[in-house]
């Protein structure tokens, strides 16, 4: 992303305050609660028997296995319930990245994704019916959001409690058709017959004009698959990075008639007819990881319910024409049970009953039993010029129970780069993401109030809070020997709705002392700026870095005429 200073839309760069200004986004710790060069890998585990969650287990049931290695559980907690921690209520005007709306910071949230973008019309109606049915069982301390994808992932209600206003959501989800991306209408090509009595050279000649138009078909189909794809994995990455700043373990409830991870048919090459193979989990893969990272756990639910309709005929799909796609045998089963399985989750197929598969999902949240352990050895060595080499290995991650016939829920997996230090090119690239993803990053805190100038048109006034517990921190000692904490972090800016991306970016080094550092820990770090606009109502996207981590948080606040 470039970034410009010759737009109407300026940030002006000034000194930043530390001042007690209370958001309500903090509570009031008893001792600093930082974070320093050791970094923890969290493994949150949901235990399940036959009967429910597994209440009552204890460190010393646990085992945790890196790349299969035991690790030392150096952490352990239990969190029981859905009980919520109470923070101040948000000032007027006043804009998160959190989900503090109603005064608190909930200790388990749940969003469910209607999927259009991979769901026939068909099963559609019914499928809205479905979370129309568990909408209106929710209970008081449920944290709910409904969102959808289509082309985009958009939120139609963000979290709430108030079945109400999830149900009022659902008119505006409207019933769409699939898209398909590449083309908008994929269909075979008119095919020759054959049948007409052709000579030997004529039907030799057909016969490849038929092949070449199969292959064409083939091709296109795969385009709008491989688009398909990427759009939903990229929506699952987004909501990933939107919850990633919450507390706990989340929970994705992904409503959808999936995809395949691997396509096969048949085709012609050179006269010869041969398997053609569409691997597409180089996208899955990914998207898992970042839900990893993000603490999300997926529960796809198949939209299809039980269904025996033949989609066999649909390239898009992994079985041959004619197959009666039933529970396993359905295109997109595997992927479902394999982004459930690589984040912990659970899918939900061959059945009609959607709101008691949302059900059972919230259950999970009964009981969490929260490990950590320090990974041997994260940081690679630095090679005879001082350079670290970069590290983007993956880590496969096993817990297992000392108790027979239980079933475990947790992450599989964590990347290297999650406990090391972002480097230059990481951090670029994931400040570019995240500027321009659909939904906010919560990696970082952020509270933002931008305030009208009273007496000078197109002026506002940015103050931004900064939640400092999720910052990087190094100690230091000055020359008199006292301690100081130093963190350094990029704040950038985009605004909304323009062609190309236009914004601004500096770094601001954070050096605080220790009585500063524990005002900052209650009251949040104020970044203040003056900001001038001329223009249409538009929003501007306001967005800080870790340098060292390279976690982020952004929130957009309101500009121009209302």
């Amino acid at each position: 992303m470039l970034y410009s200073n010759n737009f109407k839309t300026t940030l002006i760069l000034s000194g930043f305050l530390l001042t007690p200004m209370a958001f309500g986004q903090q509570t009031d710790p008893k001792q600093p609660v930082i974070r320093v060069d050791t970094r923890l890998v969290e493994v949150d585990v949901v235990v399940r028997d036959a009967k429910g969650p597994v209440k009552g287990l204890t460190k010393e049931d646990f085992t945790v296995l890196d790349n299969g290695k035991p690790q030392r559980i150096s952490s352990f907690s239990i969190k029981e319930g859905r009980a919520s921690t109470k923070l101040r209520p948000m000032a007027a005007g006043a804009v998160s990245n959190r989900i503090n709306s109603l005064g608190e910071e909930p200790a388990s949230v749940t969003v469910v994704l209607w999927d259009t973008l991979n769901t026939d019309l068909d099963d559609q109606g019914w499928v809205r019916a479905q979370i129309t049915k568990y909408l209106a069982q929710l209970k008081p301390d449920d944290r709910v959001a409904l969102y959808k994808l289509g082309k985009s992932v958009s939120v139609m209600q963000d979290f709430s409690d108030d079945p109400a206003a999830l149900v009022k959501a659902l008119p505006k989800m409207n019933l769409g058709a699939p898209f398909n991306l590449s083309n908008d209408d994929i269909s075979p090509n008119v095919i020759v017959d054959l049948s007409g009595g052709a000579s030997a050279d004529q039907a030799a000649a057909i016969a490849e004009v038929n092949a070449m138009a199969q292959n064409e078909y083939l091709e296109t189909a795969w385009y709008s698959l491989r688009d398909r794809v990427w759009v939903t994995t990229r929506a699952l990455q987004a909501i990933a990075q939107h919850l990633g700043g919450l507390p706990g373990r989340k929970k994705l409830i992904w409503v959808s008639a999936g995809f395949p991870i691997v396509s096969m048919t048949t085709g012609q090459r050179n006269n010869t007819t041969q398997i053609e193979t569409l691997d597409l989990s180089n996208f899955v893969q990914k998207a898992i990881q970042v839900l990893n990272h993000a603490n999300v756990a997926v529960y796809p639910i198949d939209a299809r319910g039980l269904s025996s309709k033949d989609t066999g005929g649909n390239l898009a799909g992994n079985q041959l024409s004619g197959t009666p796609q039933i529970g396993l045998n359905a295109t997109g089963i595997d992927t479902m049970n394999f982004v459930a399985s690589g984040t912990g989750g659970h899918a939900f197929y061959a059945g009609n009953d959607i709101a008691g598969s949302v059900r059972e999902v919230l259950q999970d949240a009964e009981v969490t039993y929260s490990l950590a352990f320090t990974p041997s050895n994260p940081q690679p060595k630095a090679d005879k010029n001082g350079v670290v080499p970069e590290d983007d290995s993956y880590h496969s991650l096993s817990v297992k129970v000392a108790r027979k016939g239980l079933d475990l829920r947790y992450r599989k997996g964590y990347m290297a780069t999650d406990v090391i230090a972002a480097s230059d090119s990481q951090r670029k690239a994931q400040l570019n993401a995240d500027m321009q993803a659909a939904l906010d990053s919560t990696g970082i805190g952020l509270t933002a109030v931008n305030t009208p100038d009273k007496s000078t048109p197109s002026l506002y006034h940015l103050d931004l809070n900064i939640d400092i517990h999720d910052l990087h921190f190094q100690q230091r000692d000055d020359s008199a020997g006292n301690p100081r904490w130093l963190a350094s972090i990029d704040f950038a800016t985009m605004l909304a709705n323009t062609q190309k991306p236009i914004g601004t970016q500096e770094e601001i080094s954070i050096n605080l002392t220790e009585p500063r550092l524990r005002e900052a820990l209650t009251n949040g770090l104020i970044v203040s700026r003056p900001l001038a606009y001329e223009g249409p109502a538009s929003k501007v996207r306001i967005l800080i870095q870790d340098r060292a981590t390279g976690k982020a948080g952004s929130v957009s606040v309101a500009v121009g005429p209302k």
